[in-house]
């Protein structure tokens, strides 16, 4: 089985160098940057990885007929 590990670097630069993020909320006045914005997804893929994606393995030896 593998290991899950979400996409932060490939997050990052979506929000760094195509929507240059840090700027956009600096113009419409939000108190928020990429670093703040990245954590979100951040904490969310280490639930995924510590408790969604072991229930995969579970699920697979799981009879479906019963």
């Amino acid at each position: 089985m593998f290991d899950y590990s979400p996409p932060i670097d490939d997050y990052r630069f979506l929000l760094n160098e195509v929507l240059d993020f840090d700027r956009a909320m600096h113009d419409t006045g939000r108190d928020v940057d990429a670093e703040l914005a990245l954590a979100v997804p951040d904490e969310a893929g280490k639930i995924c990885a510590e408790r969604l994606h072991p229930l995969n393995r579970e699920g697979d030896l799981v009879d479906p007929s019963r």
